[in-house]
């Protein structure tokens, strides 16, 4: 992936409006990656990142959602290692179902994902976003708690828009600023405390 001064990130989030977790996680993103600015001119100057949001409350939203060119999907969703629920509480999206859309070739992903559903780093759910294009998987093998989310999500942006890296492509980018803010996100929890690891996935 070529070096980009400004990335283009979607967020997807499955939560629907009743679920007030996956809602502020959304605002947070949209309201908080805009302020990371490649220098400060009264916030008038160039942002580091296009923010984009897209709800799915239904199966059909989520698959018409997901696909795009952008730099970075980050999905906000309930999930386990092989369904995620969308947001009319209703419907699953399955990884096998997923899988057989991407190998038809229906479905083409932004090169990186970033999850902060439970248990998405998964066998299954590696296999159907590879499928899909997808190079890069950022995401958790345990349940993500409210918290988790929160200090991991404020640890990788600033981590990965705190800095340009000029010269280095997205990809090298992303897998220096997961580093980076995974040892600070480990570190704020207190010995003994349990938080859901999160693991960078090659695929």
């Amino acid at each position: 992936m070529p070096s980009k001064q400004t990335l283009d990130i979607k967020i997807i989030s499955c939560g629907g409006m009743i679920d007030l977790m996956s809602e502020m996680e959304a605002s947070f993103l949209v309201n908080s990656l805009g302020l990371f600015r490649n220098r400060q001119a009264h916030g008038r100057a160039t942002p580091r990142a296009n923010v984009s949001l897209v709800r799915a409350y239904t199966t059909t939203d989520f698959y018409e959602g997901i696909s795009g060119s952008e730099d970075i999907l980050h999905l906000i969703c309930h999930a386990d290692a092989r369904n995620l629920q969308t947001g009319n509480g209703k419907s699953d999206v399955t990884a096998a179902k997923f899988t057989v859309r991407a190998n038809r070739g229906n479905l083409l992903l932004p090169p990186i994902v970033v999850s902060t559903g439970c248990s998405f780093q998964s066998v299954a759910w590696r296999t159907a976003l590879q499928a899909a294009g997808v190079r890069v998987l950022i995401a958790s093998t345990k349940e993500v708690t409210p918290a988790n989310l929160t200090a991991f999500d404020m640890a990788f942006y600033s981590a990965l828009l705190s800095q340009v890296r000029r010269g280095i492509d997205t990809e090298d980018r992303v897998k220096q600023a997961f580093a980076l803010a995974n040892d600070y996100y480990k570190g704020v929890h207190a010995i003994g405390t349990p938080y859901a690891s999160f693991q960078l996935a090659n695929l």
